[in-house]
């Protein structure tokens, strides 16, 4: 897994920004704390890029597809601020005050897109997470699913996935499509997309984890290149290489 590799997350919650903040960086021998912000990859009205030091130059990017729980946007101004650290959006009923926007006195509202069938994602800033998701997707050598189940209500998501998926084998400029060799130098020639699945835990059922594997199996095209792993969420954070050895493969 590269040092640069992005992460997709579909929950609001900010425990992946946590871990940056209280992280190390890729190859950080001392073990030195990170103390970043992640790279949102959209543009807020309020943010430290720093919360402390960490190697210039360098922060992890995350996409919250979802939104975020220590988000705010003002439907006024179109204002997005960010908390970091804060699930602001908990602090609603206990202090209203701090929804108000300081630039235009309106009331500020959370953005988190709740785990429903239909969603809706006319926010401009959400628009921009997925598209650049989409970006990272088609670009990425291979996926890492942790704790998630692969449900068939998650169209969003999966259609998502597809469009990338698709989109690899070639891309369409104007009328012509054109190879991703095109458009890639030769030591960033695309490959295959292997995917890996960390999703074990204690006393799983085995019914459980057959109906997972298949639907993950169902809907990537290159099946020998879709790896159930033996690891748990635990597994994985100890040693984040170990998805790609065989022996973790079930």
């Amino acid at each position: 897994m590269s040092s640069n590799a992005p992460t997709a997350s579909r929950r609001p919650g900010s425990w992946a920004s946590w871990a940056a903040r209280n992280g190390c960086a890729p190859d950080n021998a001392s073990r030195t704390i990170l103390g970043v912000e992640p790279d949102y990859t959209v543009e807020f009205s309020s943010i430290t890029d720093s919360l402390g030091g960490g190697p210039a130059n360098w922060k992890p990017r995350l996409l919250k597809l979802h939104g975020s729980l220590n988000w705010l946007y003002c439907p006024a101004c179109s204002a997005l601020d960010l908390f970091p650290g804060e699930k602001i959006a908990a602090q609603i009923l206990r202090e209203p005050a701090a929804m108000t926007c300081h630039r235009c006195q309106e009331p500020r509202v959370p953005i988190i897109i709740p785990p429903t069938l239909f969603k809706v994602m006319s926010n401009f800033y959400l628009q921009q997470t997925w598209k650049k998701a989409e970006e990272v997707l088609r670009k990425a050598d291979h996926l890492i699913f942790c704790g998630y189940s692969f449900p068939d209500a998650d169209l969003h998501f999966k259609y998502l996935l597809k469009r990338a998926e698709i989109n690899r084998c070639g891309l369409h400029v104007g009328s012509t499509k054109l190879p991703l060799s095109h458009h890639f130098p030769p030591e960033r020639q695309p490959t295959n997309l292997e995917v890996f699945i960390v999703n074990e835990q204690h006393g799983k059922k085995p019914d459980a984890r057959e109906a997972e594997k298949d639907r993950y199996l169902r809907f990537f095209r290159d099946k020998p290149l879709v790896h159930w792993t033996k690891l748990s969420f635990a597994d994985f954070a100890a040693s984040p290489a170990s998805y790609a050895d065989p022996v973790n493969w079930l």
